[in-house]
This record gives C-alpha cells, sequence and structure tokens, in this order.
C-alpha cells in the first residue's frame, strides 16, 4: 500500500502571502478585481513600411491632472471614455499608447486608464523616453513583435 502526503506547498504559499499583506498593511484584491496590464515597449526601425498610425489616434498624452491630448485635441477626464470609444468604434486594434507629460501622481494616472477602460479589450504600452518612436526608429516592438508605427511624414519612407 503506497500512501501519500498532502501537498500542502499552494495553501502555505498562499497564508504566506496574505500574513506578508498584513504586516505591510496591503489589502488582497479579490478574485474577481480586474487590473491593468501595461506594456513598456521598445523602439526600433520600421520593418514593414505600409503599417504606421498615420492619423496619431492610437496615442495619448496626459498633460496634467485632468486633461489628456489624442493628436492635436485636448480631452477632459471626463470626457476620455466616451472620446476614445467614439475613435475606437470603427479601428480593429484595440491598443492605446500612453505618455505622461506632466507631474502626475500614480492615483491620477490610474483615473485615466480607468477611464480609458471604457473601451472593450483596450490594451495599453506605457512610453517611456527611451521607447518614445523616433525618425530613425519609428517602430515599437512587444515581446519581438511590432506593435505600432508612427507616421513622421514622406520623408521616413525614402
Amino acid at each position: 500500500m503506497v500512501v501519500s502526503r498532502p501537498n500542502y506547498s499552494r495553501g502555505l504559499a498562499r497564508l504566506a502571502a496574505l500574513l506578508l499583506c498584513a504586516l505591510l498593511g496591503i489589502v488582497p484584491l479579490a478574485k474577481s478585481a480586474q487590473g491593468f496590464i501595461l506594456q513598456l515597449p521598445s523602439r526600433g526601425p520600421d520593418p514593414d513600411k505600409d503599417l504606421t498610425d498615420r492619423d496619431g489616434l492610437y496615442l495619448m498624452v496626459i498633460q496634467s491632472s485632468q486633461t489628456a491630448r489624442i493628436r492635436h485635441e485636448q480631452v477632459r477626464l471626463e470626457d476620455l471614455g466616451e472620446r476614445l470609444r467614439k475613435i475606437f468604434s470603427y479601428r480593429s486594434e484595440r491598443l492605446l499608447l500612453v505618455n505622461v507629460n506632466a507631474p502626475l501622481t500614480f492615483e491620477d494616472f490610474v483615473r485615466f486608464l480607468d477611464a480609458a477602460r471604457q473601451v472593450e479589450h483596450l490594451q495599453f504600452a506605457l512610453l517611456t523616453p527611451k521607447s518614445f518612436p523616433t525618425k530613425q526608429q519609428p517602430t515599437l516592438f512587444s515581446k519581438g513583435r511590432p506593435i505600432y508605427t508612427q507616421y513622421f511624414g514622406e520623408e521616413s519612407f525614402k
């Protein structure tokens, strides 16, 4: 007769995580809570000259705790969800590039992402100074695949 020992490691790991949260004063999220998946892309040369965002509507620049810019349009935080729903209503790609161009608290940043989540299945990529597209490296990559190419004018295609 073979007697197997019960595997307590999963339960112990969960208990350890809960104790650590209690010690640090962190409230663990319920299993039904939804968070954000934020990609951190890298930039590089354009592998396909035909895939560009010629209208610039995939880029949101947060300019203050209450306003963001989408291309040349200033959008207030309270109007952001509706505006993005209109923009993405005729687009199959569900990727929003986010750049912060103002001193902002993390709470304010999350408020913008919450407002933008009114668009179903929207994904976010955070642009940093090292990942912002340039004329020499206009394409952004995530996990080795191109996800976005900034259009800089006809001279970028020569």
